[in-house]
């Protein structure tokens, strides 16, 4: 079974694999730095493969599974 939850997207790395609502499956995700003010999420493999920026506090939607 799975639900939907919502976390910041400065949690994002914790949930490599995952499916994320309106993007796809996490396959990387990190904190930009110097001033880690911007977290950058990678969707897909090679072709397929998209990259999207989110701010730390931003709330994104995570399909989990129980």
């Amino acid at each position: 079974m799975s639900k939907t939850i919502r976390i910041p997207a400065a949690e994002l790395a914790d949930h490599i694999g995952e499916s994320i609502v309106g993007y796809g499956t996490l396959t990387q995700a990190g904190v930009v730095q110097p001033r880690g003010d911007l977290v950058v999420a990678v969707f897909g493999i090679e072709s397929n493969r998209r990259e999207k920026s989110f701010t730390p506090s931003q709330l994104v939607e995570v399909e989990v599974t129980e």
